[in-house]
């Protein structure tokens, strides 16, 4: 339930920031828009969950295709452009403070975090018992 307030929340706020370019977001309209639209999915998971994993893979795919380019403009860059220039010394001015560190772990833990919900959805698998562990040693490497 935090991850889907967190991601409504985030949602929301991306959603308002146009409309505020200069000032502070409005914290009431932001959690307004949090609550619409996790209550809209929460409906239409419950109205229909074929409709809903259609969406959930629409989104994947975009994200999918959103990093796919990233990654190559990335390396496009890295090789026409920049030369690898960057590679000489690539921790330079990193920040090595313990706390740092334990933040950006918990950053990845959180980004890649979506094999555990594999087990809530047990009961709509064809075939658990295969298909919930093969899920999750495919997922994890991911």
């Amino acid at each position: 339930p935090t991850t889907n307030a967190i991601m409504g929340l985030t949602f929301a706020k991306y959603v308002i920031q146009p409309f505020f370019p200069e000032c502070e977001l409005p914290d009431f309209s932001v959690r307004c828009i949090a609550a619409v639209v996790i209550c809209f999915f929460t409906f239409l998971n419950c109205y229909d969950v074929k409709l809903t994993t259609k969406i959930q893979n629409t989104f994947m795919f975009g994200k999918i295709f959103a990093l796919s380019i990233i990654i190559i403009m990335g390396i496009f860059y890295m090789i026409f452009i920049d030369k690898m220039e960057k590679f000489a010394q690539p921790f330079e001015g990193s920040n090595t403070e313990p706390g740092k560190i334990a933040v950006a772990f918990y950053a990845g833990i959180f980004s890649y975090s979506g094999w555990n919900y594999l087990n809530f959805m047990t009961e709509e698998l064809r075939n658990p018992y295969v298909n919930l562990p093969r899920a999750i040693y495919i997922s994890l490497p991911l």
